[in-house]
């Protein structure tokens, strides 16, 4: 595959369609929610029939290597896609082995300081936290008043948010915050095995300890 390069606006709506093309992409991967619209959305790219896979943001294990097998399929890295599956599932088994060293009266409980709650579950499940806003809308906001009531053991933030202008800039968490705080990126694919990793490191130094 050829190197990837970013186009200002890191998410679609601050996307220049005309700014892709002049790259000649030979595949255009976009979120299956878009399918319905993407000829209005993306003009010229349309007109220029590229080759589109829509693709659903995975919600579990099982989605994140079906998601990579699909682009290994489309991209001709069968061999590869293998690879990252087999590794993928060897880390999620040495986190589920960790996962079931830690007594059930251990497990601490946490929030995610962010708008967006539907990735947080799938870490959750992954770290043995609790997570309390399983219940909520997937889709919050989530106020101080709010974490305050829930008194967590402790809050997740992520280490970039998206600010009111569609641009993503660091986060530099509330340092005013009673409770601990823990940073991540929650992205689902396979480097969600990094975010486990900090948090469990960090909540259950216990199961490192040799």
């Amino acid at each position: 595959m050829k190197d990837t390069k970013e186009i200002c606006g890191s998410i679609w709506q601050e996307t220049d369609d005309s700014e892709i093309l002049k790259l000649s992409p030979d595949l255009i991967i976009c979120p299956d929610e878009l399918s319905g619209d993407y000829d209005a959305i993306f003009p010229n790219l349309s007109k220029a029939e590229i080759p589109v896979v829509f693709m659903k943001k995975p919600e579990t294990v099982l989605e994140i290597i079906e998601s990579i097998f699909t682009l290994g399929n489309v991209t001709h890295q069968e061999q590869k896609a293998t690879e990252l599956c087999n590794q993928f599932q060897l880390e999620v088994e040495k986190l589920a082995a960790l996962r079931r060293k830690i007594p059930e009266n251990k497990r601490l409980t946490a929030v995610l300081n962010y708008e967006f709650q539907e990735d947080f579950q799938l870490v959750a499940d992954m770290t043995g936290i609790i997570n309390l806003l399983q219940e909520y809308d997937s889709y919050m906001e989530v106020s101080d008043d709010l974490i305050d009531e829930l008194t967590p053991d402790i809050v997740v933030e992520l280490n970039v948010c998206l600010d009111s202008n569609g641009i993503y800039l660091p986060e530099q968490g509330n340092a005013e915050s009673p409770y601990p705080v823990i940073s991540i990126n929650l992205h689902p694919s396979q480097y969600i095995i990094q975010d486990c990793y900090s948090i469990m490191q960090k909540v259950y130094p216990f199961l490192f300890q040799e």
